[in-house]
């Protein structure tokens, strides 16, 4: 049990990490929408 315990925040953080990148991703495609005419 301690081992499932110990895994979680890990598998939370890898999926928090790829949130962050494609939300990083979408911010970026956002930020050329706005700069180009």
């Amino acid at each position: 049990m301690s081992n499932r315990k110990a895994g979680s925040p890990l598998v939370f953080a890898e999926i928090s990490e790829k949130h962050a990148s494609t939300t990083q991703q979408q911010a970026a495609a956002a930020f050329h929408a706005i700069k180009s005419p």
